[in-house]
């Protein structure tokens, strides 16, 4: 026996002083130990469920080292032992442990039993009444307190024994309670199907230690249970006998053919487990019970909503209506889809439209970007002045037009692009693809399409452009003024040369506002001219030069980007010093300047007032008087003129805006096979280019969801995952939740709380990324869905299969019995997209010729936006000259540190500092698995730092700032299986994590839960399936010869929105491809499907 204050290598004991910290969850606690002759307390940790103050433990462990509390002792076990010292026996008796007992009462009972009290405890505990102050009832208490904690020490010992953690000991105490060892003396094999954590392999151990014979009857059953549950995390639905028989051998390592027959026909009798034959000629399939009735509920529930009629006439003109244009392959989709009681739309990776490479696009924050630089995430000025959110990227070839309007705007797209037109002509009403236009209608039209309409119906249907709206910045010179220097001023001078009355007013005015005395000179030789000199502050000189304005005229960009109305009166400003209102009405203004010219005029367009620009010979005088020819541009603007506030009386315009004015007749040119860039956009889909055009892009789901809405149906949409509901969000601007969310899930009955009795309350049901719905979750929601309810599914039938058991989605779309809508034409990001093109070669089987950066860097900025660098592990005391310049061991670069450079450097370079990197890797494990790559990444981008705080689970560290993702669903958290999210917060002394995922949803880890995290700066290709990244890293090695599939290499692919880097081996990229899915699941779905005899719907 070990003495109080006694250590060894893995034991300390003593008076447990204080419980710091316990988590009710799991029994985790944080203790404040007093050994004997030690000068301080020791600090133990242990999961248990009851531990006590005052009572004396010894604990078995082992001694840690931590970087902010010091020396720790972390316990596996604690063992309640006999206080040796009078002082010891006083601390236990007036313990939390002994309620009732306090210090008067504790002393008489030392006093009285001395050093016997524990044997008096033991064998008759009934002669403490004979201290005073012990009643019968508190004799009742005390006898209760310990019998409680000798049975928590006996199922602890008796646990311990077999290798089960004090965690999982405290989980079993708190189920099965005081029979505890009983229960599983009799069967432990139960275990394993009430613990969650605790397996057949631990069960089983117990039970053959225990004696259990090794083809018992007990044994077998388990095995059965567990090889059919094992066979569901694989995928499987069922198992046939043979192959029963087969793994419960291998596993059980004994011949049991003989009682697995009986007992299979005893469990089927008992509904144990469920069985269904496709024909009699057919073995029998086995289930477990809640497959089989999920696979079942699906296959009837199905039907039930296939049989329903919904006979809501759509035509051409109901399809045309609102922003969205359809391709003749979309429109029949969505008439189809919207008349069916269920429907599956499905296709490979794609949407949207696309511009000429070059063209301009007016950001929200009045930049102006080229097409090929914008990125996903970027807002663009939409038609109304308002942003639209850029959702994902397009790139490649098609036919291309250049489209070139009268009033000299000109830009670039493909023949799938959609122009937003307006119809001007009052005169008559025409129909375009079964709308009626009357003259102010804007119709959204493909280039094929408008290329089909007559001359007629062509000649009245306009480009349009837009003014744009600024929110209003202070300026430090008035924009008139500046519009007067602009015009009038000596570019090194703050002169301004001017002989009209109505600007000396202005500027004598304005000059007190800006702390400037104004200065009026009449020079005999020259015009009278404006000067203003400092009064107090900065002089109008200081000014100038704080805008870079002195030798260099321009417009500054705080003026570009302002309110309409400062930009009116900089305008107003050029007008009332450099132009003058012609005869025919209209404001000209002649500049020499071409640079400044140019920036009027797009200032004048960004307003809304339509103007020309056209070069044309001036005549300017030298200092000597001779005159010479020179370029000029010359700027004539009508239209809306009287919304310019001029002050010159001669220049004030009452020309009223002209509804026609920002309307312009254009031209299409065939520029035959050529490269487009484009993206996908929220809002109304129309947004504004570079020259003030107003144009468009479009999404198929949208379109579904604006006619639904006109005939007036209650809309719901969800996906699997957190990631795939935003994307939706965005894309369709309707919120969509999770499926879990959308079932709620009841934490305290286990189960959701939408299902038959309690249904979702919608005609329709939109449900995106349904190719990882498995048969448990697609059942859940099929109970939850009324019979009166439509409901869609979407997805990508060439992407991996679903975690969990079935193949839901692909057996529906195989069965035939649901109508199915493929959509071939690709849009997203173009046929001829690279991501899109491999990945299109890939499905088929062909492997692509994808481009090398270290051959080519220039491939980074001319448009690939996928790349292959070759790469691997270097051979022992290799020559790096050995390998070819294409490899990235040419440069001393392994494929670990080639991911690392990609990761940290290489693609923020090119993409941005803040673009979305994600690394998918085929495996966990291995040096070239995400557990390794995680840890890799995380020391280069996020290492420890001195003073901030880390959770270290085994091999697992988790630091403030990490990305991590969720490997399990946890519905009172509200987190499911691969939501990604970001570390926020850490509270050490709570022991609290907090994450932010990326649909903004906080969630506060207790460390019970945190087991349930993981790094996610490389996540496997399963647990990327209905995300999108902005660029992905895929390395691919000979390695992970058991993953190189087809499917995951596709899906793995498809997850870039905007670059993907293979790193690796071409060779493993060519296995993959040509080893299509090997692993059949065993499903019934389809033949239940298609079976009449079998099917009965429930209706």
């Amino acid at each position: 026996m070990i003495n109080n204050g006694e250590k060894t290598q893995n034991k300390v004991a003593g008076i447990l002083k204080k419980i710091i910290y316990k988590n009710e969850d799991n029994g985790y606690h944080v203790l404040s130990i007093d050994i004997a002759d030690n000068l301080t307390d020791t600090t133990v940790t242990i999961n248990h469920p009851n531990l006590y103050e005052g009572v004396t433990y010894e604990f078995t462990g082992e001694w840690i080292q931590t970087q902010n509390y010091g020396p720790q002792f972390k316990a596996t076990l604690a063992m309640e032992i006999q206080p040796s010292t009078k002082a010891g026996l006083l601390a236990y008796l007036q313990s939390s442990f002994f309620k009732g007992i306090g210090p008067t009462i504790a002393k008489r009972i030392v006093d009285y039993f001395g050093d016997n009290v524990i044997e008096i405890l033991n064998k008759d505990a009934d002669q403490l009444l004979k201290v005073s102050g012990i009643s019968k009832s508190k004799l009742v208490a005390i006898k209760r307190a310990w019998e409680e904690n000798k049975e928590i020490n006996e199922v602890m010992m008796f646990l311990q024994q077999y290798g089960i953690s004090t965690l999982y000991a405290a989980k079993i105490f708190e189920h099965y309670g005081k029979n505890c060892v009983a229960q599983i003396l009799n069967n432990p094999y139960k275990l394993a199907m009430d613990i969650s954590g605790i397996g057949f392999v631990f069960a089983d151990k117990i039970a053959l230690q225990l004696g259990f014979a090794a083809d018992s009857p007990e044994r077998v059953r388990a095995c059965i249970n567990y090889v059919l549950e094992q066979s569901a995390s694989e995928g499987h639905c069922f198992l046939y006998y043979n192959q029963i028989v087969t793994r419960s051998t291998n596993l059980l390592q004994t011949d049991v053919k003989e009682q697995i027959q009986k007992l299979l026909n005893s469990m089927e009798k008992r509904s144990e487990i469920k069985t269904w034959q496709l024909n009699s000629r057919e073995d029998k399939r086995y289930y477990a019970k809640a497959l089989y009735y999920n696979e079942v509920y699906c296959a009837e529930k199905i039907h039930a909503l296939h049989s329903n009629s919904f006979n809501a006439h759509i035509d051409d003109s109901l399809l045309n209506k609102g922003d969205i244009q359809l391709s003749d392959e979309q429109k029949n989709a969505v008439k189809n889809i919207i008349g069916q009681g269920v429907s599956v739309l499905t296709g490979g990776p794609g949407v949207g439209k696309c511009l000429k490479k070059g063209t301009l696009v007016l950001m929200f924050n009045g930049e102006k970007k080229k097409v090929e630089d914008i990125k996903v995430g970027d807002l663009l000025m939409g038609d109304d002045s308002t942003p639209r959110k850029v959702l994902s990227l397009a790139q490649g070839q098609e036919k291309m037009y250049d489209v070139i309007s009268k009033d000299g705007k000109e830009w670039g797209c493909n023949e799938s692009h959609i122009l937003s037109l307006i119809y001007n002509d009052s005169s008559r009403n025409i129909i375009i693809n079964g709308n009626k236009l009357t003259k102010g209608d804007i119709v959204d039209i493909s280039i094929k399409d408008y290329l089909k309409l007559s001359e007629r119906k062509k000649h009245h249907l306009k480009q349009y452009s837009v003014g744009i709206e600024f929110p209003e910045t202070t300026t430090l010179i008035p924009s008139y003024l500046l519009g007067l220097w602009l015009g009038d001023g000596s570019h090194k001078e703050n002169k301004i040369f001017n002989k009209d009355e109505e600007v000396f007013e202005y500027c004598e005015k304005i000059a007190d506002d800006i702390n400037l005395k104004y200065k009026k000179t009449f020079p005999k030789d020259r015009c009278e001219f404006i000067s203003f000199i400092g009064k107090r502050g900065e002089s109008f000189t200081t000014l100038l030069r704080k805008y870079n304005l002195f030798g260099n005229k321009h417009i500054p960009e705080v003026y570009k980007i302002n309110s309409k109305k400062n930009r009116l009166e900089l305008i107003a400003g050029l007008i009332d010093s450099d132009g003058y209102l012609n005869s025919s009405g209209c404001f000209e203004i002649t500049l020499t300047n071409k640079e400044l010219a140019t920036q009027i005029h797009d200032l004048i367009l960004s307003v809304g007032i339509q103007c020309s620009f056209n070069l044309k010979k001036v005549s300017m005088k030298r200092k000597n008087g001779s005159v010479y020819k020179t370029d000029g541009y010359r700027l004539i603007f009508s239209d809306a003129l009287n919304q310019i506030p001029t002050k010159i009386n001669r220049k004030i315009s009452n020309n009223k805006p002209n509804k026609n004015q920002l309307h312009s007749g254009f031209e299409l040119i065939d520029k035959g096979l050529g490269e487009y860039y484009g993206f996908e956009i929220d809002g109304n889909h129309r947004f504004v280019l570079g020259n003030y055009v107003v144009t468009h892009n479009t999404q198929t789901t949208k379109k579904i969801v604006e006619v639904l809405q006109f005939l007036g149906k209650n809309i719901i949409l969800a996906a699997p995952t957190g990631r795939a509901s935003k994307r939706m969000t965005e894309v369709i601007g309707m919120e969509a939740s999770t499926i879990h969310r959308l079932l709620s899930w009841d934490p305290f009955n286990g189960g959701f709380l939408k299902g038959e009795t309690n249904p979702i309350e919608a005609d329709f049901i939109i449900i995106d990324e349904s190719s990882m719905l498995d048969v448990n979750l697609a059942a859940s929601l099929l109970r939850a869905t009324q019979y009166n309810t439509q409901i869609l599914f979407i997805g990508d039938i060439d992407q991996l299969l679903p975690v969990g058991p079935g193949n839901f989605f692909k057996d529906v779309i195989k069965s035939s019995v649901v109508p199915a809508y493929r959509l071939t034409k690709i849009f997203r990001q173009g046929q001829e997209s690279f991501i899109v093109k491999h990945a299109h070669e890939i499905n088929n089987g062909i492997i692509p010729d994808i481009s090398n950066p270290l051959v080519n860097p220039s491939l980074w900025n001319d448009g690939h936006d996928c790349l292959f660098i070759e790469s691997g592990l270097p051979d022992y005391g290799y020559d790096r000259h050995r390998y070819p310049k294409s490899s990235s061991l040419h440069y001393n670069l392994d494929i670990v540190q080639m991911i690392v450079k990609l990761y940290t450097d290489i693609i923020p370079k090119y993409k941005g500092d803040t673009a979305e990197v994600q690394i998918l890797i085929p495996m966990n494990i291995g040096d070239l698995g995400c557990v390794k790559i995680n840890s890799i990444i995380q020391e280069k981008v996020n290492p420890h730092k001195k003073g901030h705080g880390e959770v270290k689970l085994k091999e697992r560290v988790f630091r403030v700032n990490d990305k991590v993702i969720q490997t399990k669903n946890n519905y009172e958290l509200g987190v499911y299986n691969g939501d990604i999210g970001r570390i926020t917060d850490y509270d050490d002394k709570e022991m609290i994590l907090t994450v932010k995922f990326s649909d903004e949803q906080e969630v506060f880890y207790k460390k019970s839960d945190i087991f349930d995290l993981e790094l996610a700066y490389a996540i496997s290709i399963h647990k990327s399936q209905g995300s999108e990244f902005g660029c992905v890293i895929l390395p691919i090695m000979n390695q992970y010869f058991r993953m190189l599939e087809r499917c995951l290499v596709y899906t793995a692919l498809t997850r870039a929105k905007k670059c993907a880097v293979f790193v690796g081996q071409r060779e493993a990229l060519s296995t993959a491809i040509k080893n299509v899915d090997s692993s059949e699941r065993q499903t019934s779905l389809k033949q239940m499907l298609t079976d009449d005899t079998f099917v009965n719907p429930l209706i």
